[in-house]
């Protein structure tokens, strides 16, 4: 008698005389293919991310991944694929490499810097957010917009319809004004 289970595996159960024995045969569907969405990736120090690795065919039999860091000072990465940065600066290479028996491999650069993530953003043409003489100056709102003042931790720090705006000390702030945003260091 000869049983088919799912996912490619195939159960034969065979008798004789009462005498019982099983024949698992395993039917495994290799990962061709390992990448990634991008080249290289910028994270903030000390700050955590997760990877992840495009697996073609995404249905195959073992996913499980081996990762390695070139820099673990600098960038280290779990054993799930969660990148975590030091508090230096500095670059390293993740690598992935299959674990079915292709072994197969792909790689990711991550940049570690201060600020890095946080992209200037400016959505509308006509506004202009800029720092002069310690102030925070902003063109080109209509008065009613409210401007949202962000930390690099992303706390909110202050709302405010004003176009001009100390702040009380110097870093990096994160200014949103509608759709548009942009990172500004005072």
């Amino acid at each position: 008698m000869e049983l088919s289970i799912p996912y490619g595996y195939k159960d034969i159960y065979m008798s004789s005389d009462w005498n019982f024995f099983w024949n698992i045969e395993e039917f495994i569907i290799p990962i061709i293919a390992l990448d990634f969405e991008t080249d290289e990736i910028a994270i903030n120090i000390n700050e955590g991310k997760m990877i992840h690795p495009i697996i073609t065919p995404s249905y195959a039999s073992i996913k499980n991944l081996k990762w390695n860091s070139s820099q673990p000072s600098i960038v280290n990465v779990s054993e799930d694929g969660v990148i975590t940065s030091s508090s230096r600066e500095g670059e390293a290479i993740i690598t992935a490499t299959t674990c079915d028996g292709t072994n197969i491999s792909a790689s990711i650069k991550v940049i570690v810097h201060e600020g890095a993530g946080i992209s200037d953003v400016l959505a509308e043409g006509k506004l202009d957010i800029r720092v002069k003489n310690g102030k925070l100056i902003i063109r080109g709102k209509a008065d009613a917009d409210i401007v949202s003042i962000y930390n690099i931790q992303g706390q909110l720090l202050a709302l405010t319809t004003k176009n001009e705006i100390e702040l009380d000390k110097k870093g990096i702030y994160i200014i949103k004004v509608g759709s548009a945003s942009k990172k500004v260091t005072i």
